[in-house]
């Protein structure tokens, strides 16, 4: 879902395999997360308040970087882990990280207000991140695509949100 609107089919497939090896080992050493994919050009004013990128860094890109020049300069290598790294702090920390679909990251640190929805929040049984995340798949936000949501104590769930 996260690469959506990239049209490089190849690379798109072996980015796929090595995105989702990264997040699978990612999600075992951290303590709760939760991601949001959104359209390419969409970053609702729900997703507001937290650090958005001015310059989004895509990683697809970054990726094709690597494979291509890898075995001609370490600072590619060095750069592309690096990016990653980036990404494993950024959704170890606390709130929201934001990746569109052509596989962006465009916003971490985000945090959802529930005490400005319309939505009763109190039917979750959980914390914060719980209450986040049923906000999120049950406000319909424009651009929203899917929301994966991992708690602390392992509740974890991928779920594909859909434009009505």
């Amino acid at each position: 879902m996260a690469t959506s609107s990239i049209d490089d089919e190849n690379s798109k497939l072996s980015f796929k395999n090595n995105f989702s090896n990264f997040l699978f080992q990612a999600f075992e050493k951290i303590h709760g997360t939760i991601i949001v994919i959104v359209d390419d050009n969409t970053l609702d004013k729900y997703f507001s308040n937290g650090i958005i990128l001015e310059k989004p860094i895509n990683l697809f890109n970054e990726y094709k970087n690597y494979i291509q020049n890898c075995s001609k300069n370490d600072s590619v290598i060095q750069k592309y882990y690096s990016l990653m790294g980036l990404l494993s702090i950024a959704l170890d920390i606390d709130g929201v990280t934001i990746i569109n679909t052509k596989a962006e990251i465009i916003a971490y640190n985000v945090f959802i207000d529930n005490d400005k929805s319309t939505l009763d929040t109190s039917v979750v049984n959980g914390g914060a991140r719980k209450r986040a995340a049923y906000s999120i798949e049950k406000s319909k936000i424009n651009g929203t695509k899917g929301l994966y949501f991992q708690s602390h104590d392992g509740d974890s769930r991928f779920k594909e949100i859909k434009d009505e």
